[in-house]
């Protein structure tokens, strides 16, 4: 039984908006950070992903993203506890994992340059053979 009320399914909507409109925002910065430490590499030893406006950017995204879900879930007939439940455990995990795994792909690209995180050369792989066959 699918529930769907005005107010959850334009909240959905709304939550929906905001994570995406936090992504792009946390997207850029990153974006900037990695430009600006390519273009400094001598004086800036480390790609500064850890800086509060970063942060703030991907804690509003895993946040919004977390009620997009739940209200989603809640819109699918779970029970409001259920659904935010189900949300957190898929999202705050995920959001964790990905933050540590993202400072671990800054680590080797700080080491290696943008060829240490190159899998198709670390599997031996070629381009054309990961191209996909018809």
């Amino acid at each position: 039984m699918i529930y769907s009320s005005p107010h959850s399914t334009q909240f959905v909507l709304v939550m929906l908006f905001f994570a995406l409109a936090f992504g792009q925002i946390f997207k850029n910065m990153l974006e900037f950070q990695v430009n600006r430490w390519y273009e400094n590499r001598r004086t800036q030893p480390t790609v500064e992903y850890k800086k509060p406006q970063i942060r703030i950017a991907y804690s509003g995204l895993t946040l919004f993203a977390f009620l997009c879900m739940g209200e989603s879930l809640k819109v699918l007939g779970f029970y409001t506890l259920l659904a935010y439940g189900v949300a957190a455990i898929v999202t705050i995990p995920t959001a964790i994992f990905l933050w540590l795994q993202m400072g671990s792909m800054f680590a080797l690209m700080v080491k290696g340059g943008s060829a240490a995180i190159d899998i198709e050369s670390t599997y031996g792989m070629s381009p054309e053979q990961l191209k996909p066959k018809n």
